[in-house]
């Protein structure tokens, strides 16, 4: 992420609100972005972060881009041809893909918006269903699932770069075709019967996420599952309301998401041992930024950042003087604070506070 970035970050950290942790006697601080900021819809349904630290959010009123100040929103204006976007993915190229509620799909490049060639094709396969999910290959092509209402078409299909659609379901199915396959595998018999029967299709970073060398977490669009890889086990998670969004912390902490969110700490993934935000939303999609922050999308509110767990509050002084941050830069590694009052205060990574005198006019 470029610099100027980095101290966009910094002011995150005074415009956070506080919301109480369930079942925890702490309390979390949440950014809320709302259409007050720029957000061009409260109905958010995915994240992502591109290659140079921008925020990508699909919602049923645009597209939207988030430098850490503000949002740059997509419409029609702007050549979408339906403003209900819903999944977004990054080709190797930097180019930001996306698929909308009408079908087709399309992607942002050098900030213009560009349909794919083929969707006339993409269009004519669809018919009356949509593009429920889609992931770009490295060698140009665009695997895809689609969907009719709540259902989902039990296929997967492949789209080469001459506009040819051919049906890959039989070779795999999972979207990314570098994920592990455990249903092959002769041990997991179970699990090769749940996949077959269910149709169900795993997506890298959504519905299936490798926690470590032992459990495999994947979802349905009812429950959640967890492959125990020692004990060669297949079981269902015991809240069914988590199930639709995977996410993992560089912590090793473990997210899960559907009607809320959770989050057991590492190594203790299903255990008693959790916190929980976010309780009445429906959260669309959770991602973890570069600086360690977690971000959340839902349905009816926007979306939330959860600032990464070492955010630290600075204490300027005497607190019984006004204390009103005015200004904030960095320099030279360092933090630079300006208050109201005139007083000037640096801090570094090592924690250092410092306080400068100034001379009065």
């Amino acid at each position: 992420m470029h610099r100027n970035k980095q101290f966009q970050y910094l002011l995150w950290l005074f415009l956070v609100i506080p919301v109480s942790l369930s079942g925890q006697n702490q309390e979390l601080y949440l950014r809320h972005y709302t259409l007050a900021d720029g957000l061009p819809s409260s109905e958010v349904h995915d994240i992502l972060e591109d290659q140079e630290g921008y925020i990508w959010l699909s919602t049923d009123h645009g597209l939207a881009r988030f430098d850490g100040h503000r949002f740059k929103v997509y419409t029609n204006s702007e050549g979408l041809w339906d403003n209900t976007v819903f999944d977004l993915r990054e080709d190797s190229k930097g180019r930001i893909w996306f698929a909308n509620y009408s079908g087709g799909l399309g992607y942002v490049e050098a900030g213009k918006v560009y349909p794919h060639p083929a969707n006339d094709s993409i269009l004519q396969l669809l018919g009356d269903r949509y593009i429920d999910h889609f992931l770009p290959l490295p060698n140009g092509n665009i695997r895809f699932t689609m969907g009719l209402s709540n259902l989902l078409i039990p296929e997967v299909y492949e789209l080469d770069l001459k506009g040819t659609i051919r049906v890959v379901t039989n070779q795999s199915r999972f979207l990314n075709p570098q994920l592990r396959e455990v249903q092959k595998a002769p041990t997991y018999t179970s699990a090769k019967q749940f996949l077959e029967q269910r149709n169900l299709f795993l997506e890298e970073k959504r519905n299936y996420l490798e926690v470590n060398d032992r459990y495999t977490l994947f979802g349905t669009r009812h429950n959640a599952f967890f492959l125990d890889h020692h004990n060669q086990t297949l079981d269902s998670f015991p809240d069914r309301k988590l199930h639709l969004v995977f996410a993992q912390e560089p912590s090793g902490a473990v997210w899960l998401a559907g009607y809320g969110a959770r989050r057991y700490p590492p190594g203790q993934l299903g255990g008693e041992t959790y916190q929980e935000i976010l309780t009445n939303q429906s959260v669309t999609d959770i991602h973890t930024d570069q600086f360690g922050n977690t971000w959340f999308s839902t349905l009816e509110d926007g979306v939330f950042m959860l600032p990464r767990t070492s955010v630290k509050t600075l204490k300027l002084g005497n607190p019984l003087v006004t204390r009103k941050v005015t200004t904030l830069g960095l320099w030279k590694d360092q933090l630079w604070i300006g208050t109201y009052n005139g007083q000037l205060f640096s801090w570094s990574d090592a924690g250092k506070l410092q306080e400068y005198k100034t001379n009065t006019i």
